[in-house]
Protein backbone atom coordinates (compact mmCIF):
# COMPACT_ATOMS: atom_id res chain seq x y z
CA UNK A 1 0.00 0.00 0.00
CA UNK A 2 1.33 3.46 -0.75
CA UNK A 3 -0.59 6.80 0.29
CA UNK A 4 0.39 10.24 -0.59
CA UNK A 5 -1.14 13.67 -0.23
CA UNK A 6 -2.36 14.87 -3.37
CA UNK A 7 -3.26 18.66 -1.50
CA UNK A 8 -3.70 20.21 1.87
CA UNK A 9 -7.09 17.82 2.24
CA UNK A 10 -7.29 15.07 -0.85
CA UNK A 11 -5.47 11.63 0.18
CA UNK A 12 -4.44 9.17 -2.59
CA UNK A 13 -4.38 5.12 -1.88
CA UNK A 14 -2.82 2.73 -4.17
CA UNK A 15 -3.12 -0.67 -3.60
CA UNK A 16 -2.79 -3.82 -5.64
CA UNK A 17 -5.65 -5.05 -6.92
CA UNK A 18 -5.61 -8.60 -6.24
CA UNK A 19 -7.06 -9.71 -9.03
CA UNK A 20 -10.47 -9.62 -8.27
CA UNK A 21 -13.04 -8.16 -10.46
CA UNK A 22 -14.34 -4.54 -10.10
CA UNK A 23 -15.42 -1.37 -11.77
CA UNK A 24 -15.09 2.01 -11.10
CA UNK A 25 -17.41 3.50 -8.37
CA UNK A 26 -17.90 0.32 -6.84
CA UNK A 27 -16.41 0.42 -2.99
CA UNK A 28 -14.17 -1.50 -1.04
CA UNK A 29 -13.62 -1.68 2.85
CA UNK A 30 -10.08 -0.46 3.75
CA UNK A 31 -8.34 -1.06 7.11
CA UNK A 32 -4.90 0.61 8.20
CA UNK A 33 -3.65 -0.82 10.99
CA UNK A 34 -1.41 1.79 12.12
CA UNK A 35 -4.71 4.44 12.46
CA UNK A 36 -6.91 1.83 13.93
CA UNK A 37 -6.74 -2.39 13.79
CA UNK A 38 -10.57 -2.15 14.18
CA UNK A 39 -12.00 0.43 12.17
CA UNK A 40 -12.74 -0.24 8.67
CA UNK A 41 -14.11 2.36 5.84
CA UNK A 42 -15.88 2.22 2.77
CA UNK A 43 -13.93 4.15 -0.53
CA UNK A 44 -15.25 4.31 -3.83
CA UNK A 45 -12.78 2.52 -6.06
CA UNK A 46 -11.67 5.37 -8.74
CA UNK A 47 -9.84 2.69 -10.90
CA UNK A 48 -10.90 1.10 -13.71
CA UNK A 49 -11.37 -2.78 -14.27
CA UNK A 50 -7.81 -4.08 -15.20
CA UNK A 51 -5.49 -2.20 -13.64
CA UNK A 52 -2.65 -3.36 -11.99
CA UNK A 53 -3.40 -1.46 -8.90
CA UNK A 54 -6.41 -0.31 -7.32
CA UNK A 55 -6.42 3.50 -6.45
CA UNK A 56 -8.75 5.43 -3.95
CA UNK A 57 -9.09 8.94 -3.54
CA UNK A 58 -10.50 10.64 -0.26
CA UNK A 59 -11.01 13.97 1.53
CA UNK A 60 -9.46 14.30 4.90
CA UNK A 61 -12.60 15.19 7.11
CA UNK A 62 -13.57 12.84 10.23
CA UNK A 63 -10.69 11.56 12.66
CA UNK A 64 -9.76 8.66 10.62
CA UNK A 65 -9.47 10.05 7.33
CA UNK A 66 -7.25 13.20 8.98
CA UNK A 67 -5.03 10.29 10.43
CA UNK A 68 -4.90 9.05 6.97
CA UNK A 69 -3.66 12.24 5.86
CA UNK A 70 -1.23 12.96 9.18
CA UNK A 71 0.05 9.21 7.56
CA UNK A 72 0.60 10.40 4.22
CA UNK A 73 2.42 13.41 5.58
CA UNK A 74 4.89 10.92 7.47
CA UNK A 75 5.75 8.75 4.58
CA UNK A 76 7.10 11.69 2.87
CA UNK A 77 4.23 12.52 0.38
Amino acid sequence: MTIYKVNKEIVKLTLPSFDFPYSGGQYVCVCIPSISYFEWHPFSIHSSSGEKKLEIYFKASGNWTKNAMALAKQEGA
